[in-house]
């Protein structure tokens, strides 16, 4: 069997804005603002009141005290926009919500403050969290997808019972889609420029490798070399599904491409330390 690794190292250096939507303070501008009654708290932060990001729940109970559990270096808001002084870089801000009908409409009143330039920070996107097992019903994954557009990017953090009962949240019992949505979340404005060349250049290296195995079967087949069986190591998954929305079809017609050729793929979205007592 012979073992392909196709995949490259970390991007340094990258000049090159790939083509994402990336998150300006202020907002968008021309936009209705929430009536007072609906629009969050603001408090200006003080000078030892620092944080990689603030977690801002749209409404009571939206998890935002849980996202600072499991980020180090983040802090919850407390349901107040973080202000920051105009001499002072804005803070940069992800908001928080359940996926109930009354969290949903909190999120999307929040975004609109925001949009409508009514708070100066940097929003980064949106966490949306379970409220309950199971999928969506339809009527709320509708809002919630009308709402994914007024935002840079959204994260979505599955029920995990082991919280419901008492269980402290913690990175080892929570869902594997953490340690993606926390490289998103916690990166260097440097590293979110490169993410979509990072997805783009993975992308365009799995595909020379599964070009390079189709190459060898087509030459195994006209008798002009020996049939081989391939293990293909698709490393760093995460980094190409989070390069931009859509990235999960390609990827995934990507991988179908080689099957009735007797080939295995590996795909690793963690290391084997981080897989350790699970």
């Amino acid at each position: 069997m012979t073992l392909v690794y196709v995949n490259i190292g970390v991007v340094e250096g990258v000049g090159a804005v790939g083509r994402m939507r990336l998150a300006q303070p202020g907002g968008q501008g021309g936009v209705v603002l929430p009536g007072p009654r609906d629009r969050l708290a603001r408090r200006v932060l003080g000078d030892d009141e620092q944080a990689a990001v603030w977690w801002l729940g749209a409404h009571g109970g939206a998890g935002e005290s849980t996202l600072e559990e499991l980020f180090c270096g983040s802090r919850a808001a407390d349901h107040s926009w973080p202000l920051t002084a105009a001499n002072v870089a804005p803070a940069r801000v992800v908001l928080a919500a359940r996926t109930h009908a009354h969290g949903l409409r909190a999120a999307q009143s929040a975004i609109r403050e925001w949009a409508g330039a009514d708070a100066r920070v940097l929003l980064l996107g949106l966490v949306l969290i379970a409220d309950a097992p199971g999928r969506l019903p339809h009527g709320l994954r509708q809002l919630s997808d009308l709402i994914a557009g007024g935002v840079p990017a959204v994260w979505s953090l599955p029920w995990i019972e082991a919280w419901r009962v008492g269980e402290p949240p913690a990175p080892h019992n929570a869902p594997k889609i953490v340690r993606p949505a926390a490289a998103a979340v916690l990166a260097t404005p440097r590293e979110r420029q490169a993410r979509p060349l990072v997805g783009a250049a993975l992308s365009a290296c799995w595909g020379v490798g599964f070009g390079a195995v189709n190459v060898t079967h087509a030459l195994a087949e006209a008798g002009l070399a020996p049939m081989r069986h391939y293990l293909i190591i698709l490393d760093e998954l995460w980094r190409a599904l989070i390069a931009g929305r859509g990235m999960v079809d390609p990827t995934n017609s990507l991988t179908r491409l080689n099957r009735q050729w007797r080939v295995g793929v590996v795909m690793c979205s963690h290391t084997t330390k981080e897989q350790v007592g699970r």
